[in-house]
This record gives structure tokens, C-alpha cells and sequence, in this order.
């Protein structure tokens, strides 16, 4: 990746949405220092990442929306997760999906979006739930 595109995608991260949503902070509990520290699960494709891209972003780059999940057949089943975006259910990559649950066990969905096109976004990192849904 190159240094232009890791200080486009840091200034995204930092900037996402910045029209339509306010800078967010973690609230202070027991999530704060979980979703603060947070690493991207699909670290490993890109090892050089900085420090910076490496992480899920912040609070102000989590969306609420629902979730939907199926199971999964086959010698190694994993679930398919599914989150509403663009009015319509995305298959979230399991790539993205973080092995750890939320000390709340609320999920939580991170979405790249780049404030001049808010209709493109990449999922970054997924939270699910603890006990499902």
C-alpha cells in the first residue's frame, strides 16, 4: 500500500462522515479501552500497515443499524453475518469479523466512508453480539 493511500485512508478514518456525524469519544466503561484498542482481524493480508490504519477506527466511525445472522453447514461451519445497510442486507466478510466480544455484548460495526461520498463504504470491523441475536 502506498504512503498516499495509508494517509487517505487514515484521514478517512478520522473524517468519516464528518457532515453527518459529530466527532464521537468513547463513552468512559467498561467498552472504552476494549473498542479504543480494537485491531482490524484482516491485519495479517497487509503486515507494514502503521499503527493507525491498523486499528478499527473510533467511536464516531460505528454505525447502529440491525444485524442478521444464518447458520452455516459444511465440515468447518461458521455463521454468515449480515448487517442493514443502503436498505438492503450486506454480507459482512469474514475476514472482518473479530474473534472477542464486547465486555457489554452489544455488536458493534465499523464502516469506512469517505465524507465526500457517503454512499461508498468499506466494513472495517465487525463485533458480534455475545449470545447471538
Amino acid at each position: 500500500m502506498s504512503a498516499r493511500a495509508i494517509t487517505l485512508l487514515i484521514m478517512m478514518c478520522t473524517t468519516a462522515n464528518a457532515g453527518d456525524r459529530p466527532k464521537a469519544e468513547w463513552p468512559d466503561g467498561p467498552n472504552r479501552s476494549f473498542l479504543q484498542s480494537l485491531q482490524r482481524p484482516d491485519n495479517w493480508k497487509q503486515p507494514d500497515r502503521s499503527e493507525m490504519v491498523r486499528s478499527c477506527c473510533g467511536a464516531g466511525d460505528t454505525v447502529k443499524t440491525r444485524f442478521r445472522v444464518e447458520a452455516s453447514t459444511g465440515p468447518y461451519p461458521e455463521d454468515h453475518w449480515y448487517a442493514w445497510l443502503d436498505n438492503k442486507w450486506v454480507a459482512i466478510p469474514p475476514d472482518k469479523i473479530v474473534p472477542d466480544y464486547a465486555p457489554d455484548g452489544q455488536p458493534y460495526l465499523f464502516l469506512l466512508t469517505p465524507p465526500s461520498r457517503p454512499d461508498l463504504y468499506e466494513i472495517l470491523c465487525f463485533v458480534r453480539p455475545r449470545g447471538g441475536l
